[in-house]
């Protein structure tokens, strides 16, 4: 905390009305879009967050560090990236939320149980950083095609973490294989590797034998 009202350069005495919070000192000069990024985060921080559509058409959108959260959908209709360092954040299990064009992301999460990603047939989704999608026991994460039996494509490039998901119609084109543990591969799948265990059934939530919360290990099991 400074609480003085001026401070002083190496040719002038500078005055400021008011008191400083927070001083920063850097050796490089700052982008408009820093500054833009900076000011928007510390006065409306809900700018970044957001449960309805966003719609990017081809821009580029710079997120920085900070978080986009959405509950809604994502309609990035051209193709194009999303830059900085944070991460995309798919939240809203009442929601299904439709991803919609060719996207870089530089991170990819959705730990919301329950919640359905469906992404655009034929479209394309990389993500160079990390890339977590997590269900829960008896809650998968749904993942699914706008067009079923038509396949949407995936390339994670960094960390994978993925677990109590749901899949189907994906192709995952990067060289190594997506493992998906506690997972259900609901056909039409190529380059995720599944676990093929053994399940037991205890019929512990319906007479349904599709409903993951009837199995023992939370998820129904693969062929």
């Amino acid at each position: 905390y400074y609480s003085q009202s001026y401070w002083q350069t190496s040719t002038d005495n500078c005055w400021f009305a008011g008191d400083l919070d927070e001083i920063r000192f850097s050796t490089n000069s700052k982008s408009m879009s820093w500054m833009r990024t900076e000011y928007n985060n510390q006065s409306l921080p809900s700018s970044f967050y957001s449960q309805g559509l966003i719609n990017t058409g081809t821009s580029v959108i710079n997120i920085g560090a900070n978080n986009l959260i959405i509950g809604g959908n994502f309609d990035h209709t051209g193709a194009g990236a999303i830059s900085g360092s944070g991460k995309v954040i798919f939240t809203d299990p009442a929601r299904v939320s439709v991803i919609s064009g060719i996207t870089t992301f530089p991170n990819l999460e959705c730990t919301t149980g329950g919640k359905q990603l469906t992404f655009e047939a034929g479209s394309r989704q990389t993500i160079t950083g990390d890339l977590t999608l997590t269900g829960s026991f008896g809650n998968s994460l749904v993942l699914r095609s706008s067009d079923d039996g038509s396949q949407w494509y995936i390339d994670p490039q960094g960390t994978v973490n993925v677990s109590y998901v749901d899949v189907q119609d994906s192709n995952n084109i990067n060289p190594t294989a997506i493992y998906a543990p506690l997972s259900h591969d609901n056909g039409n799948n190529t380059n995720w590797d599944f676990d093929i265990a053994t399940l037991t059934w205890n019929g512990s939530s319906s007479t349904n034998w599709g409903a993951a919360m009837n199995w023992d290990l939370g998820y129904v099991p693969n062929s």
